[in-house]
């Protein structure tokens, strides 16, 4: 139950990195790099997810459902 808590509050940084690189690249409009900085912080988290779920499917923490069979 922590790992899908910890996937969810990862997952929510990364929608407000989005919205923070959006937010940046309407009102900075070009002078400064913090869009970059903040568009970077989002592949870093997404980045962090995708490894953490690999893990965890390894370990067994997260299992995949079998719906299909």
């Amino acid at each position: 139950m922590l790992s899908k808590i910890f996937i969810v509050i990862v997952m929510g940084l990364v929608l407000l990195a989005l919205m923070r690189g959006l937010f940046f690249l309407v009102s900075d409009q070009g002078t400064q790099r913090r869009t970059l900085h903040a568009l970077m912080f989002r592949m870093m988290l997404s980045l962090i997810i995708l490894i953490f779920l690999a893990v965890a499917y390894h370990f067994h923490w997260l299992v995949p459902h079998d719906i299909g069979r």
